[in-house]
């Protein structure tokens, strides 16, 4: 496979399109679920120093119509159940993506933790250019538009995990990413441990492993690192680990090294 944008964008759509096909869920449930986070890949990540992939935990919310910031040209995705309905429901979410850019244009959300990190991590590492660094989801969908632990029954989130598990492994395998750094915490080891069942934590810095860890598994990049949510570090005061994660990163590689990875 080709590694530009075009190519990847390409075996990106046909893994949300088996994934579309593949997956069944009561339709209660898809109803209560939010439309999949689906990537989009630019032409800045690829063109970036680290291309580093960001992994949150879920959506808080995501759905698409015609919208006030945006032009949209598809069937309103609003949910799981719009998601399975729509032919070209991957394509429209693709262009989701692209659409909401990163919360560029909803600033109360832009200024939320995670976007907040989202943007010290591009700003330190990647010069704050645009799309520089891309974004993906542990939990595809969110539940009545917020955790999937906090509003799934265990049986519930039981079956997200069994739809979703490959999901974003084939999404690193794909895109092959330098860096990863997961924003999940500890409470959500166990569907990590699903994707990457045989995963490694090491503890990085003056911290516990619990706290921030290096990952280690074959479907990960050797700099694979996870910590807490944004949200959690802003709450506790652990706002400065987000400069050792930065730290670590720039240690991994040397000036030559970084864009040789493939």
């Amino acid at each position: 496979m080709d590694f530009n944008a075009s190519a990847l964008q390409e075996a990106l759509r046909a893994r949300y399109d088996g994934f579309r096909s593949d997956t069944e869920l009561p339709p209660i449930l898809a109803r209560r679920l939010s439309s999949p986070l689906l990537v989009a890949v630019s032409d800045s990540w690829l063109a970036s120093k680290f291309r580093i992939l960001v992994v949150g935990q879920e959506v808080l919310g995501w759905s698409f119509s015609e919208g006030s910031y945006y032009d949209w040209s598809f069937a309103p995705i609003r949910n799981f159940q719009d998601f399975k309905a729509n032919a070209d429901a991957v394509e429209a979410l693709i262009q989701g993506y692209k659409n909401f850019d990163y919360s560029k244009y909803q600033p109360e959300n832009a200024r939320g933790p995670f976007w907040s990190a989202y943007r010290k991590l591009r700003i330190a590492l990647e010069g704050d250019v645009d799309s520089s660094i891309l974004w993906t989801n542990l939990f595809r969908m969110s539940i009545d538009g917020g955790s999937v632990f906090r509003n799934g029954s265990p049986d519930e989130i039981l079956s997200l995990c069994e739809v979703q598990t490959g999901l974003l492994t084939d999404e690193i395998g794909i895109l092959k990413p330098n860096v990863v750094v997961f924003f999940t915490g500890p409470n959500y080891d166990h569907a990590l441990a699903r994707e990457c069942p045989t995963i490694e934590y090491s503890a990085f810095e003056s911290r516990t492993a619990r706290v921030a860890a290096v990952l280690s598994h074959p479907k990960l990049p050797p700099c694979s690192i996870r910590t807490y949510h944004p949200g959690y570090l802003r709450r506790r005061g652990l706002w400065p680990i987000l400069d050792e994660v930065i730290r670590l990163i720039r240690n991994s590689f040397d000036t030559d090294e970084v864009k040789t990875q493939s």
